[in-house]
């Protein structure tokens, strides 16, 4: 055959085998080869003879390689060899986890003869190691507790401004939100039940929480799927003194996700599920001020939580050759210091406007979590920064033993976990 002066005559690799042409070729024009996913070693693209432009260029996914040596061979034929020295330089530039990924991407891909390098540049390859430690990262750190976490902001709300009663009520408080961390946007629904009883100066409250979410991650090289739900009980307890207020909150939180995570460029699939526990105490102390409706009432207190990651380990569903991420069993502790005010108007007895403001204070370093692609160690420390809340809402009587409170709030955990939310509270009086 004759490739003309204005044609290209490409081949590609499939199976890890580039494709051959049977016959002979009279090159008047170019000749490219894609090497991306090629076995290393030698290939036969010509199998008559390759006469005139005997040139050919060489490309990794569209561009120039220059972490694969390409030597002729003659009549057609070429080998394919890694240029450890270029390798080996570009990896030095990488930060610690991202070294870990290609090293492990190329090991596992290297039983098949493959390289990793004859995909792409630096530029890709760069992309890919960061894209792959950022789906790690989310799934390590930020998507086991982000939802629980939303769900709790959500939750307390309604136990701490709940209209004036005579001694139980009952509350249904469905509620709307989105949580996002640095790297996942979760939007998230559910519902709340609760049970009130008050005696003299003493209130208890028994809660249930539900909620569901589904949130996907989609970054240039890979995708991050989850399902995921959260289960919220507890009880908050108020004690009501002439100058003093102490409250009380304790918790156990669980959520379960389902996750499914593709690798684009090699199109691998896997799936996993982890799961995610977590126990809280809460205590503040305040300063009730009452100035005719007005109520203000600033509070510091502290707050201790107890979260343990379940064991997590991927499937493969569909490519043996790339590593899979997993996660030992972990435990990590925090305690924070509390500082805030809440406010109220009242309107009437059970017309009520209210507001506050929380801070939430870390003092000591979060701790580091450790997750695996393949065999190699993946360490992730998440940000520390100042947590707050903000929420506004208002209550109304929609008869003589039912109210309706409407809230909205926006928070940021100390570790830059962010949600904004609205809930719908209706508390029935006995």
């Amino acid at each position: 055959m004759t490739n003309a002066a204005d044609s290209s005559l490409i081949f590609g690799a499939y199976n890890g085998k580039l494709g051959q042409l049977i016959g002979n070729v009279n090159n008047q024009g170019k000749i490219q080869v894609d090497i991306a996913g090629a076995e290393l070693g030698s290939h036969q693209l010509i199998t008559g003879t390759l006469s005139r432009n005997t040139n050919m260029e060489i490309l990794a996914g569209g561009g120039k390689s220059e972490f694969i040596n390409s030597s002729s061979q003659g009549n057609g034929s070429i080998k394919l060899e890694k240029n450890t020295q270029a390798i080996d330089t570009f990896l030095q530039s990488l930060d610690k986890n991202q070294n870990s990924i290609l090293t492990s991407l190329e090991s596992n891909l290297e039983q098949d003869s493959k390289s990793l390098y004859t995909y792409g540049n630096r530029a890709f390859l760069t992309n890919l190691s960061s894209n792959i430690d950022t789906s790690a990262n989310m799934l390590s750190t930020q998507a086991p507790s982000l939802s629980l976490w939303s769900i709790m902001q959500n939750t307390t709300l309604p136990l701490i401004y709940q209209p004036p009663m005579k001694r139980f009520s009952f509350n249904l408080a469905p509620f709307a939100s989105n949580a996002n961390s640095a790297n996942l946007s979760t939007p998230l629904y559910g519902t709340s039940l609760s049970a009130t009883l008050q005696q003299g100066l003493y209130s208890l409250n028994a809660f249930a929480t539900y909620g569901t979410s589904q949130s996907t991650s989609a970054l240039d090289s890979t995708q991050t799927h989850l399902n995921s739900t959260a289960l919220l009980i507890g009880t908050y307890s108020k004690l009501t003194l002439p100058k003093l207020e102490l409250t009380l909150l304790a918790y156990y939180g669980n959520t379960q996700h389902t996750n499914k995570r593709e690798v684009l460029f090699s199109s691998s699939t896997f799936q996993g599920k982890l799961s995610y526990n977590e126990l809280g105490l809460q205590s503040t102390l305040g300063y009730p001020i009452n100035y005719h409706r007005f109520y203000f009432k600033p509070f510091l207190g502290l707050s201790y939580t107890l979260g343990m990651q379940g064991t997590f380990a991927e499937s493969q569903a569909n490519n043996a050759n790339i590593p899979t991420l997993s996660l030992k069993a972990q435990q990590h502790h925090t305690l924070s210091l509390l500082l805030g005010t809440q406010m109220r108007y009242y309107f009437g007895s059970r017309h009520i406007l209210f507001g506050g403001l929380n801070l939430q204070y870390v003092p000591t370093p979060t701790q580091q979590t450790t997750a695996y692609f393949g065999n190699s160690p993946l360490y992730f420390t998440n940000p520390q920064t100042l947590g707050y809340t903000l929420h506004l809402g208002g209550s109304v009587p929609l008869h003589k033993h039912i109210s309706l409170s409407l809230y909205a709030l926006y928070a940021q955990s100390p570790i830059q976990f962010k949600t904004y939310s609205g809930t719908l509270n209706l508390s029935y009086y006995f």
